[in-house]
């Protein structure tokens, strides 16, 4: 699948490995997705909040060298269901 990736602060379209959901997860069929202030904030800053955050014992945000696919606001149609995940029928979810 297609996905804009920010590594490094550059973000650029690329071919990313299809995702499969795992136990209890439900994979979504993304129809639009919006990129925030908070997203391009951490698309220069990754480094020092990734820092903060491990001070406090939190170690997994994402660091600039990393290749990320940003994007938390978004509306999806469930593709897919995980094991001992309970189908929904028709429904959209809006994050």
């Amino acid at each position: 699948m297609r996905a804009v990736v920010c590594h490094h602060g550059n973000f650029q379209v690329q071919d990313v490995a299809e995702p499969e959901p795992g136990k209890g997860q439900i994979l979504l069929n993304v129809l639009r997705c919006g990129i925030c202030g908070s997203d391009l904030h951490a698309r220069h800053h990754a480094d020092e909040l990734a820092e903060a955050t491990e001070r406090v014992g939190y170690p997994h945000i994402m660091r600039s060298h990393e290749h990320v696919v940003l994007g938390h606001e978004f509306v999806g149609e469930i593709a897919d269901y995980g094991a001992k995940t309970h189908p929904f029928d028709g429904l959209i979810l809006s994050i």
